[in-house]
């Protein structure tokens, strides 16, 4: 069944086909500079998967090359109210990783990316 998320202001709604089954943590210091928390909860999804609805034209994008890997993330966000929307490797690669915040549900994860950079006082229930 669809599900649709949207930004604080609700200037763009991302809807997805459905919600996906399991989550992925990202502890990765960008990730974490961007949602102000010690992780992000994310979904690696298919773009053709992930329909965006921004009649404002409020969707932005920064690339961001300040990232362990070296690699450009594209990072694309409401440029309204901030809140960030999904990222992507490159403006048309065929995978998203969108922000699990702007949704009211949160599957369980099972998966971590950067764990190395979980902070301590973080217990998962177990180990994904």
């Amino acid at each position: 069944m669809p599900t649709t998320g949207r930004c604080n202001c609700s200037s763009i709604t991302v809807t997805l086909e459905q919600l996906p089954p399991k989550s992925v943590l990202c502890y990765c210091a960008n990730c974490k500079r961007s949602g102000s928390g010690p992780c992000s909860i994310v979904y690696m999804l298919d773009r053709s998967a992930v329909s965006i609805n921004d009649p404002k034209s409020t969707l932005k994008t920064y690339d961001d090359n300040d990232t362990k890997s070296g690699n450009t993330v594209h990072r694309s966000f409401c440029s309204n109210c901030g809140t960030p929307i999904y990222s992507s490797m490159a403006p048309d690669a065929p995978q998203l990783i969108v922000k699990g915040g702007l949704f009211d549900e949160y599957p369980e994860p099972n998966y971590e990316s950067f764990p190395e950079a979980r902070p301590v006082w973080i217990q998962l229930k177990a180990e994904l």
